[in-house]
């Protein structure tokens, strides 16, 4: 081979080799991250999720945020808001990493191609002399399937984290959306006493001209209005956050005009809830505490497995190769040569007790998660009935009352048999019922949402009924 052509190999091999460099990027991350601000800004607020992960609505697919549609329900609010979630593409993504990572290929380690020294006097003189051979490790028998284990405890891990958080989206959503339809009915509650509240005051004032009520009476009824009409407004101010929050997490724009299809004061008693066993172990599978803990369990007997088989002799390689030289007889130049491993000074007994330890230590991790996943349910389903409770008696004695006296005080007033500030004052009392109950309402879906946390997600199906949402 001349120089010239030795020259022109060593400058591909230099090309080759600069053209597989990496090249990082310029930009530092916080310049990333203000970039992305921005553009994310600029075009509304949807977050185009990566290849692989959650799929997005249409119109935020195109760089903005999706139309606005006339109605929503809280089924469509919480499958948008998954759909526009950046954090759930990105744990999607991280578990189908994990999965990748899973694969049996991934653990086997490649073959060595090892070729001796030539020297240059021998390939001048025509006898070069030259040892070709293929190197390759072994795995200790079952080893393989040990980390292939350990991998899919990974795995599972963060399946069980995406799961948890798209759970928690819909929780988040469900109590937004539930938040808002509350509002709503409060505003119109509100607003009804302040309408009869300004009744009240108005009368005060004809009462006070007529010399039938004192200043007193007309300055009390003025503030009782005020105060009704400042409940309306703070109503009016949440109701903004809420439904701003809401619909910017769904990817539409928070002062769209959508009409949120829901009605808390809908038929009662609510849907039977499952039982406390079968909200617990729903609670078991969905939590992302317990899934964390029983893969913990099922790497350390995967590590522990391996190390046990560290402290037996095995192979650190075998090496099959062929000798070529001019005293080698064709065809039988072959060798073989091996290493053996001798856990002599080093028995791998500490390592091997550590894996152990870690594995009781996370099948206890295990026990102590189901303890706290089923105390937890309780006593969230012990809120959530005593929140019920409340409802159901308001409803079942006041509400009733306060309907029979409004309209008796109706028509006392007709047949001139009653004064107007006494009617007034009856219809006052029955619309603060209505706003009592209301408040009551909003505690037992407060305490519902709070169960829904605990289980994980959905409700599970009551014996004769439908899983609840």
């Amino acid at each position: 081979m001349g120089p010239l052509r030795v020259e022109r190999v060593l400058l591909a091999a230099l090309g080759l080799a600069l053209a597989g460099c990496y090249a990082p990027s310029s930009a530092p991350g916080v310049e990333r991250a203000v970039a992305l601000y921005r553009q994310d800004h600029a075009r509304g607020g949807a977050h185009p999720a990566p290849r692989g992960g959650p799929t997005l609505h249409p119109r935020a697919r195109a760089g903005g945020r999706s139309a606005a549609p006339a109605t929503l329900t809280v089924d469509q609010a919480a499958a948008m808001a998954r759909d526009n979630n950046p954090r759930l593409a990105e744990l999607t993504a991280r578990a189908d990493a994990a999965a990748a990572a899973a694969s049996p290929e991934s653990h086997h380690e490649n073959p060595e191609l090892r070729v001796s020294q030539l020297r240059l006097d021998e390939v001048l003189a025509g006898e070069p002399r030259l040892a070709a051979g293929v190197r390759f490790r072994p795995a200790r028998p079952g080893e393989i399937d040990a980390e292939v284990a350990a991998a899919r405890a990974e795995e599972a891990a963060a399946r069980a984290e995406a799961h948890a958080e798209a759970l928690a989206v819909e929780a988040d959503i469900r109590w937004l959306f539930d938040d808002a339809v509350l509002i709503e009915a409060e505003i119109a509650a509100a607003d009804a006493l302040v309408a009869a509240r300004r009744a009240i005051a108005a009368n005060a004032r004809t009462r006070v001209q007529a010399a039938a009520a004192t200043a007193l009476d007309e300055a009390k009824a003025e503030l009782s209005a005020i105060e009704a009409e400042q409940d309306s407004v703070d109503h009016r101010a949440r109701l903004r956050a809420a439904r701003g929050e809401l619909l910017e997490r769904v990817g539409l724009d928070p002062a769209a005009p959508v009409r949120l299809v829901g009605d808390p004061l809908a038929a009662w008693p609510p849907p039977a809830l499952p039982s406390e066993d079968a909200l617990i172990e729903t609670a078991l599978r969905n939590r992302l505490e317990v899934a964390a803990a029983a893969a913990q369990i099922d790497a350390a007997d995967a590590q522990a497995f391996i190390e046990r088989r560290k402290r037996w002799p095995w192979f650190s390689f075998l090496e099959l190769g062929y000798e070529f030289s001019p005293g080698t007889e064709r065809g039988l130049g072959w060798t073989f040569e091996a290493g053996i491993e001798l856990p002599i000074f080093n028995s791998n007994r500490s390592a091997t007790l550590a894996a152990e330890t870690a594995t009781r230590a996370a099948r206890s991790g295990l026990a102590a998660q189901v303890r706290l996943v089923a105390r937890e349910v309780r006593a969230r389903l012990r809120e959530v009935e005593a929140a019920a409770t409340l409802v159901t008696e308001l409803r079942a004695r006041a509400l009733p009352v306060a309907e029979r006296a409004s309209t008796a005080a109706r028509r006392a007033l007709e047949d001139r048999a009653l004064p107007a500030v006494d009617a007034l004052s009856t219809d006052e009392q029955r619309l603060e019922m209505e706003i009592k109950l209301l408040e009551l309402l909003r505690r037992h879906r407060t305490a519902l949402t709070e169960l829904r946390r605990a289980v994980g997600g959905h409700l599970p199906a009551a014996p004769g009924g439908a899983a609840r949402r």
